[in-house]
């Protein structure tokens, strides 16, 4: 099927539709999705464009085909393919999540999501973890990325979602490089502003974050070892208390690591 588009562009008249495309096709190196799963999916939404419902509709559809995949694969053994089966269901629910308002429906899409990604960051990253970070009187769900190349006490990235990805996202597309630079990477969800976009009213962000993870799940802190920090503004703020703490140095600029001790043997 011939569309008007271009790599950026998918849909060049729906800039919303376009811009989640692009952050879908962006996870492509890492294995999360397949660009010609992607296209399927584009050129069905080409062919519904005026409906409001197909875009969920077509993005969980491929969903629960690679969900299906995954559950086959991993029943006859094959975790290595199950895996990555699960990473792109994962993602594909996500993407799919973006576009419903806030509720139940929603709230379910993105439990879905969840619980693919975890199934696949499980079979295919053994270093992976699953944690809490204390956050005020509650915890932020995070993941504990283990270098398998670091020397000893290993420095360690902390990573904050905006409201364009999450922690499912940036294990992969930043914490991979990171974690076969010599770091340990804590990629966290984000609390307050990101939880009221993704969760129904009345919820706890928290367990959304958590999704079906076990009750007790170690607890890492950032006293626990030297900690980078990464982010921007709006998480600088959110997560003043990392300031406070001598193992941890934030810095003025955006988007950008500062850290405490040297990182040239990491790099």
């Amino acid at each position: 099927m011939y569309y008007e588009s271009n790599w950026i562009d998918s849909f060049p008249k729906n800039y919303q539709w376009s811009n989640a495309t692009l952050i879908t096709k962006r996870m492509a190196p890492t294995g999360s999705v397949a660009l010609d799963e992607i296209d399927e999916v584009v050129q069905r939404l080409h062919q519904r464009a005026g409906e409001p419902h197909a875009w969920w509709e077509e993005w969980c559809a491929m969903a629960e085909r690679m969900e299906k995949a995954a559950d086959e694969a991993a029943a006859k053994g094959h975790q290595a393919t199950g895996g990555n089966y699960y990473l792109r269901a994962g993602k594909y629910y996500y993407t799919g999540e973006r576009m419903v308002p806030p509720g139940k429906q929603k709230l379910g899409i993105y439990h879905k999501s969840l619980r693919c990604a975890q199934a696949g960051l499980k079979r295919r990253y053994p270093n992976l973890d699953m944690v809490d970070v204390p956050y005020e009187k509650s915890a932020l769900a995070a993941y504990f990325l283990k270098s398998p190349h670091a020397r000893g006490l290993a420095p360690t990235v902390v990573l904050f979602n905006g409201l364009d990805n999450c922690k499912e996202m940036n294990v992969l597309f930043a914490g991979l490089e990171l974690a076969f630079r010599g770091f340990c990477v804590v990629p966290s969800a984000a609390t307050r502003s990101w939880s009221r976009s993704r969760v129904s009213e009345g919820v706890s962000a928290h367990p959304a974050g958590h999704g079906a993870w076990p009750r007790r799940r170690p607890t890492w802190s950032i006293r626990s070892s030297r900690a980078y920090r990464s982010g921007n503004g709006c998480c600088r703020s959110r997560f003043r208390y990392a300031s406070s703490s001598p193992h941890i140095r934030t810095c003025s600029r955006h988007c950008c690591v500062s850290c405490t001790g040297s990182s040239r043997d990491f790099w």
